[in-house]
């Protein structure tokens, strides 16, 4: 993860809703998922996870980008502290409050 957007209208209806832009080393790699831990005290962990197909051996030497929306739904009024982490590795957090 090199940059994060988070949707000012989040809501409790709507949940929050997200983008982050999401790098690889090469065109074999692909985005996946995100993997989203809930943490005591309104903790939100959000990694970006990726695969490399074992079916190519050979790669193009460019760097894979994309830029995937992700969601938390199922969430109550408050106040939430959103951390995207590579490798385990804070790289930016923000607090979002959802009424």
């Amino acid at each position: 993860i090199n940059a994060v957007t988070i949707d000012p209208a989040s809501n409790v209806a709507n949940g929050i809703s997200f983008q982050t832009d999401v790098v690889g080393a090469n065109l074999c790699y692909s985005f996946e998922k995100y993997l989203i831990t809930i943490q005591p005290g309104n903790v939100i962990d959000i990694s970006a996870f990726g695969f490399v197909p074992c079916a190519r051996s050979v790669c193009a030497q460019a760097i894979y980008t994309t830029s995937p929306p992700g969601k938390i739904a199922s969430l109550s009024a408050g106040t939430y502290t959103l951390r995207f982490l590579n490798g385990g590795v804070l790289f930016y957090s923000a607090s979002v409050t959802i009424n």
